[in-house]
């Protein structure tokens, strides 16, 4: 039997192309359809991947048999939003937010029967409070025919890339597969001043400085990335060098996030925020917020790429 060279992907919830790029990455995978309500992130989604098949739409109200035409999908992956679980908002609407698009997630699934699975989320859901619910969905999916489906939470820095993202992964096979490897470890983390240098070199400092009584709790004299407005009780707490991953990247880093790099200080821009999450400068600041690391979303697109050519041996 002659092995396939190429597998079919259909990415849900598409936000600004985290997955997409992730995916993009292992030659062997050609996109479907990228699914996306959002009209601006779907404009950007386009722009940046002139040749996708974009779909503007709900993804409940998709209609696949008219998209997909008999085409047998290998895999479905998606990020629902994931506004109704962070954990900003996790002690308000949670499971019945009306943002929740986990179980449209699961019903789309179950109509399209990929050969393998894979949706990421906040880690919150893997919390006392969603637990159940994701559980649940499990089940749903073993009953669909993904005896091996499991969920698991991993760090993007784990893979390479240049912060930090611990995600919630649920992925499922119809045969028993490897989860994920990983790459890296706090030995060799991959640190954020490669991707960071080389842009505000080319940019004047628009930061303002920090305010006195917060520069003494500030370490590392080589450079910084802070974050310095209100967040609690962590007001001018939270720093990283610019030789470790950065912290993870909220929709929000444009007005938080601060980087002082040769005592000058600086706001952090799209394209500063881009290059620590793999994607596309012309990225907007939410949807590179919302996103999944690139790196993270080629590890899993080359670990799924390895499970389907076990099939076809």
């Amino acid at each position: 039997m002659k092995q396939k060279t190429t597998f079919t992907v259909v990415e849900l919830f598409a936000g600004e192309g985290g997955f997409v790029a992730g995916f993009d990455k292992i030659k062997e995978w050609e996109h479907l359809a990228a699914v996306e309500l959002d009209e601006e992130h779907a404009r950007i989604l386009s722009l940046i991947f002139p040749d996708l098949n974009v779909i503007r739409n709900d993804v409940a109200k998709v209609d696949w048999n008219k998209i997909l035409k008999g085409t047998q999908v290998d895999c479905v992956v998606g990020g629902p939003p994931c506004q109704p679980f962070s954990r900003g908002g996790i002690y308000q609407n949670g499971w019945d937010d009306p943002r929740n698009g986990i179980p449209a997630f699961v019903n789309t699934v179950a109509r399209i029967k990929p050969r393998a699975f894979l949706m990421e989320n906040v880690a919150a859901l893997w919390w006392k409070t969603h637990r159940r619910h994701i559980e649940d969905a499990i089940k749903q999916f073993e009953n669909m025919g993904f005896k091996h489906t499991e969920a698991i939470t991993l760090d993007a820095a784990d893979f390479g890339a240049p912060c930090h993202r611990k995600r919630l992964f649920v992925y499922g096979t119809r045969v028993l597969h490897s989860p994920l490897i990983k790459t890296n470890n706090k030995n060799n983390y991959v640190g954020a001043r490669q991707f960071l240098e080389p842009l505000l070199s080319k940019r004047e400092p628009d930061g303002a400085p920090l305010p006195d009584w917060v520069k003494p709790k500030i370490a590392g004299t080589r450079g910084d990335i802070i974050i310095d407005c209100k967040q609690g009780n962590k007001i001018g707490k939270q720093f990283v060098s610019l030789d470790k991953p950065c912290f993870t990247l909220v929709a929000s880093q444009g007005i938080r996030h601060r980087i002082r790099l040769g005592g000058k200080y600086y706001r952090m821009r799209a394209a500063e925020a881009a290059s620590l999450q793999g994607m596309d400068a012309r990225c907007s600041i939410e949807g590179i917020g919302n996103a999944v690391n690139v790196w993270q979303a080629k590890a899993w697109a080359k670990s799924i790429r390895d499970y389907l050519l076990s099939l076809e041996e």
